[in-house]
C-alpha cells in the first residue's frame, strides 16, 4: 500500500474502522466479493445489521460472518440476491458496487441520462447508478481512445471500492 494510488483512500477507511484488510494486508488490487463489498459499503455507512435470517437464501448460512449485515440489506432492499441466491463469494462488478453504494447512501436517482460514458447506455439497469456516481464524483472511468468508459461488467478492485466509499462518506455524513 505505501505507493498504491488508492493509500489515502484506503488509510482513511481503515483509520475509521471500515476497512481491516486480511493477515494485516488490503490487497487493493484484487477483485471484491459480493460479502466484503456490502460489508464494506455498509460499514462505512454505520449499518452493521443485528440479526441473522439464513433463510433469505439457500447459500447463506446462520454461521456466516456476513449474515446480519445482508440480513440488514436485504430488509432495507438494497439487495436481492441473483436468480434467488445471495452468491456471496461471486466478485462484484462496477456497475453492482455503484448501484448498492446509492441505494445505501438513499441519494435520489437523475430523472434525465446524459452520461458521458461511451459503454453506458440509457437503457441499461444501472444508467442511473452510474450517472449518479459521476455527477457526485464517485467515479471518473477510463480514458479510451478520446472516449470514456466506465466499464460497468469489469470487476471491481478493492482498492476502487475504497476510493468511492471514501468519496462518498465525505459527501453523506
Amino acid at each position: 500500500m505505501q505507493t498504491h494510488w488508492a493509500k489515502d483512500f484506503v488509510n482513511k477507511l481503515a483509520f475509521d474502522g471500515v476497512v481491516k484488510g486480511m493477515n494485516g494486508n488490503f490487497m487493493p488490487d484484487d477483485n471484491v466479493i459480493r460479502v466484503d463489498a456490502l460489508k464494506m459499503i455498509m460499514y462505512a455507512f454505520d449499518m452493521e445489521g443485528t440479526t441473522c435470517d439464513a433463510g433469505l437464501f439457500p447459500d447463506m448460512s446462520e454461521g456466516d460472518w456476513y449474515c446480519n449485515v445482508v440480513t440488514l440489506a436485504y430488509g432495507k432492499n438494497i439487495i436481492k440476491g441473483d436468480s434467488g441466491k445471495l452468491m456471496p463469494v461471486r466478485t462484484l462488478t462496477r456497475a453492482e458496487a455503484v448501484k448498492i453504494l446509492i441505494e445505501v447512501t438513499g441519494e435520489d436517482l437523475p430523472l434525465m441520462y446524459n452520461s458521458i460514458f461511451a459503454d453506458v447506455s440509457e437503457d441499461d439497469w444501472f444508467a442511473s447508478y452510474v450517472e449518479l456516481s459521476k455527477r457526485q464524483g464517485y467515479v471518473m472511468g477510463y480514458d479510451v481512445d478520446g472516449s470514456k468508459e466506465f466499464r460497468p461488467f469489469q470487476p471491481i478492485t478493492r482498492g476502487e471500492l475504497a476510493k468511492i466509499i471514501s468519496i462518498a462518506r465525505e459527501k453523506n455524513l
